[in-house]
Parts: C-alpha cells; sequence; structure tokens
C-alpha cells in the first residue's frame, strides 16, 4: 500500500482539504491517505473550544463513503503537543512503510521551525501542494543532490519530494468559523454531514 499523510487542525474539515488530499492521491497514485486532526498544534493556537474527539468525528463524517481515505486518531489519543516527526513514526510502526507526507507550500517553506525536522526527510517522501500556475519552489535549508527530474527532485537522503498543482479553493477554517459566529451559512464549504454536526453540538457558535 503506498500511503500518504494529511495531518492538520481541520477546525472544521471543509471541502478545501478534501479535495487537495483526493488531487494529490490521484497524480501521486497513492493508495490511502491517512488524515491525522492535531491535538494541539506547536506552531499555532487552537481556536475555538472544540474537541480533539469532536475533529475526528467531523472528519469521519467527511470522510464517509471515500474507501481511499482513513482516519487516524494518534495524536488526539496521545494528547499534549503534536509533532509529525511523532506522527510518521506511527506511521512506520503501525502499517511499516515509508509514507508520503503532505503539506502546503507555505509549511514547507518554513518547515526549518519544525520539531527535528531534518529526521522527516530521513523518514518520509514529500508531497507539496502549490496553487496551479506558482511557481513551486524548495527552502534553502534543504541541502538537494544535482539529480532533478521534471516536478520531483531526490535528495541526498534518497527522500523524494513532488510538486502537486491542486485546485485553489478559496476556502479557510477561520473564515468557517467566523461565519458561524456571525450567525451565516456555512451551507457548500462543509460536507452537509459536518454542517449538521456542528448544528447539533453548538460548535463554535
Amino acid at each position: 500500500m503506498t500511503l500518504g499523510i494529511f495531518g492538520g487542525t481541520f477546525n472544521p474539515v471543509h471541502h478545501g482539504h478534501l479535495r487537495a488530499a483526493e488531487e494529490v492521491r490521484e497524480q501521486l497514485g497513492l493508495e490511502r491517505i491517512l488524515l491525522v486532526p492535531a491535538n494541539l498544534p506547536a506552531l499555532k493556537s487552537l481556536d475555538g473550544e472544540v474537541s480533539g474527539e469532536q475533529r475526528l468525528k467531523m472528519l469521519e463524517l467527511a470522510c464517509a463513503g471515500n474507501p481511499a481515505f482513513m482516519i487516524d486518531d494518534f495524536e488526539v489519543r496521545r494528547g499534549g503537543t503534536s509533532y509529525s516527526l511523532h506522527t510518521i513514526e506511527h506511521v512506520w510502526a503501525e502499517y511499516g512503510e515509508r509514507p508520503t507526507f503532505i503539506l502546503g507550500q507555505d509549511a514547507f517553506d518554513s518547515i526549518a521551525s519544525w520539531h527535528e525536522w531534518r529526521r522527516l526527510f530521513e523518514l518520509a517522501d514529500f508531497a507539496i501542494m502549490t496553487r496551479p500556475g506558482c511557481q513551486a519552489q524548495l527552502p534553502s535549508v534543504v541541502d538537494f543532490a544535482s539529480e532533478i527530474e521534471p516536478g520531483k527532485y531526490r535528495t541526498i537522503s534518497e527522500t523524494t519530494i513532488s510538486f502537486v498543482a491542486v485546485t485553489a479553493l478559496a476556502l479557510s477554517s477561520s473564515q468557517i468559523r467566523a461565519n458561524l459566529r456571525a450567525g451565516r451559512s456555512i451551507r457548500y464549504l462543509v460536507p452537509e454531514t459536518v454542517a449538521d454536526y456542528i448544528k447539533q453540538e453548538r460548535i463554535y457558535s
């Protein structure tokens, strides 16, 4: 099985997350995408009084019906601050394979601020999501060998980094939370089942 890891707070999960994950899966030929909600993100605050269990439930509702999407509660179950390195190590132990770690260009640009970031390149390949027409770029902190393939770069440690242009859906979890707090509709921004669950649990309002 070829496995991709797509992490985040998913606070809440929206169609932009789901479409991006599907496009990366399709373009790279991954068999499964593992969606892993962070418990407490290391580099930003978790806005809103929403539990890890509630964000897990919203993911489960959003991904129902897509057999290529799997939900992993490792970070929520582990508790405390979530670090990508621990998640990747967990995937190695649980699934026994080298995963592809999926993240956006902005996050990749700041990879040097991540916990033990050099270890990430030893344990995983990378899929960097870019917007169509935007120039993909490598962080200056990453030392690359001379071997370069079209659209794909291979590091000295044999880590493959692929740039994947995904549909630019102008959606953000922060705007969805703002809509909810202002009493505005979130229809068509999130799956209907997620919107119903948010209303039922009175999340963000």
